[in-house]
This record gives structure tokens, C-alpha cells and sequence, in this order.
């Protein structure tokens, strides 16, 4: 047999295939599986059912073929008009399960994710699951659920734990956070080029060329987008590589000795072009005659 749960305005539900056994209460966890989370009793042939109605659907007079049942949404104001809360929705003390059998709601309660739907606020919620002590709630279920960072933020969570809990970027830049409180939040430099930022404008937010390291950018790509050579170096960069993006006098600039310049393959004309001094040339191995470098020796084994 089977039953059709429809709204007011006509739309189906859900259909759903019963057995004598099931109560109306299993009609609205099918309801919930349908993944229709709003409130609402369920009315059959002019009668509420549940509270105050037949129990299980055996008691109640199907017709043959396809039954109708209508279900008539509850708003959070017609709730807060027969004084009931978040708390007296959720809570599975005695006397919350019989104020809401009284207005033939289902006494087990209802779920963040079923309040949520019918109107509730992320604060009132979390205000409510700390009454209960909601550690039955993660953070990622209420994600699941279907807050957003925002609401989240306004209920009192902090932007890193949001983040741990798979909270995404795109859905932080929802909250219209700026790129600083993205970044505190714990987005990585790869989060950002992921949606969509230039290396320049990684450059400009203060993101280290050690973090553009772990990008496995290139030296020419992050000098074109603003990075010395020096700042390179301090990533860890090697020679090699900086030495392929950026010239001479920039390596000297990064604080590369004559000594090491030299050792890469640097010759005496260049090194002398970009200013080092004969002491750090002879240093590096070059002969000086006539206070004037002219030859290079083998060079010797010393750090820059």
C-alpha cells in the first residue's frame, strides 16, 4: 500500500510504500529522508494525526488505492505563539515530549537540521545545543546541515575551527571576509591560486616565496610577480635555478659572494663589471696584478 504525502499547494513529497506496523511517526522520518526537513503534522480525511491521533497506520481507515496525506508546515512563529522554543523542540525531557504530543508534534523531537528548515537562526541553535550540551553536533554535521560561514561566525565559531571542519573557501568568500582573515583562517597559498588569484596578487598579500616553493613555481614566475632573488635564496631556492630568472647584479644583490658567483661558472670580466672589489675577487680565487684581477686559479675549497 502506499501513501502520498503532498503540501497545501498541491506539490508531492514523497510516496512512500507502508506496512501496518509503521506509525505516523515513521511517515515523518520518510518525510525527512525525502529530504523534506521543515515541521509539519500530518493530516488525513480532516484529522491530525500523531499527538492526538491514531498511533499506528493500522488504526487508520485507508481507503483502496492511493492514499493522500496533507502536510500542513509549521512557521517558527506558529510556534513562538504557543510559546515553544528551540529547546522545547529538541529536548527529550518529559515534559517537552508531552507539550509537543499536546500540539500533536512528534514527541521524540526534531534535529538542528529540521528547525533549521523551518526558520530557526544559526545563533538561537547553537544557543539551544549548548543548553543540551550539543556535543551530538559537529561542526561538520551543522555544515552538512546546511549553515553557512556566516551564520556560523554569528553563532560564535572561530574562522580556523570553520575551516578544519571542511568548511570551503568558496564558502568563506560568501561571508565577504577579507583575503587577511582568509589567510588567518588557515588558507594556504594553494587555496588561493585555486580560486582563481595571480601569483602577483599572492605576491602583494605578504605570502612568503618559500610558500610559492611548495606551489613548485617557477624563479621566472615568481620574479615576474614581484619576488627578489634574495627572497628566493631564503626559500631555498639554489643558484642554479635563481641564476636561470634573474641577472648578475641581482644574484650579487642577494647577497651571493664573488667566491660562489665564481665557483658557478661567473667569469672574472663579469664579476669585476658588477662591482666586487679586487680583496673579494682575490678571495675568490682570482690572481690580482698591478691591483687589476687578470687570472683565474683553481679556486679553493671555502664556503661563501
Amino acid at each position: 500500500m502506499q501513501v502520498r504525502i503532498i503540501a497545501l499547494s498541491g506539490n508531492e513529497l514523497a510516496c512512500i510504500d507502508i506496512d501496518p506496523t509503521m506509525t505516523t511517526s515513521d511517515l515523518l522520518d520518510k518525510l525527512v529522508e525525502a529530504h523534506e526537513y521543515r515541521i509539519c503534522v500530518l493530516v488525513y480525511q480532516g484529522l491530525e494525526l500523531y499527538g492526538s491521533g491514531p498511533g499506528k497506520l493500522s488504526d487508520v481507515d485507508f481507503s483502496p488505492g492511493d492514499n493522500y496525506f496533507t502536510a500542513i508546515f509549521r512557521t517558527r512563529e506558529w510556534f513562538e505563539e504557543r510559546d515553544f522554543t528551540p529547546l522545547r523542540l529538541m529536548s527529550t525531557d518529559s515534559a517537552s515530549k508531552v507539550f509537543r504530543s499536546a500540539h500533536n508534534l512528534k514527541s521524540s523531537g526534531y534535529t538542528v537540521k529540521e528547525l533549521f528548515a523551518t526558520g530557526y537562526s544559526a545563533p538561537e541553535l547553537q544557543t539551544c545545543l549548548e543548553a543540551l550540551k550539543g556535543d551530538k553536533y559537529t561542526v561538520t554535521e551543522l555544515k552538512n546541515i546546511g549553515f553557512s560561514v556566516k551564520q556560523m561566525l554569528e553563532a560564535g565559531y572561530q574562522a580556523p575551527h570553520l575551516r578544519n571542519a571542511g568548511f570551503s573557501f568558496g564558502m568563506f568568500q560568501k561571508a565577504d571576509l577579507s583575503t587577511a582573515e582568509l589567510i588567518s583562517a588557515g588558507f594556504s597559498a594553494v587555496d588561493f591560486l585555486d580560486n582563481g588569484y595571480t601569483l602577483q596578487q599572492l605576491q602583494k598579500l605578504s605570502f612568503t616565496a618559500g610558500q610559492m616553493k611548495c606551489l613548485q613555481s617557477w624563479p621566472s614566475e615568481l620574479k615576474e610577480a614581484g619576488y627578489t632573488a634574495g627572497q628566493l635564496k631564503v626559500a631555498g631556492y639554489g643558484l642554479a635555478q635563481i641564476r636561470q630568472a634573474f641577472s648578475l647584479e641581482e644574484l650579487k644583490e642577494a647577497g651571493y659572494s664573488a667566491w660562489v658567483l665564481a665557483k658557478s661558472g661567473f667569469g672574472l670580466k663579469e664579476l669585476l663589471t658588477i662591482g666586487f672589489s679586487h680583496k673579494e675577487l682575490g678571495d675568490a680565487g682570482f690572481i690580482v696584478e698591478n691591483a687589476a684581477p687578470t687570472t683565474l686559479s683553481a679556486l679553493p675549497s671555502k664556503a661563501a
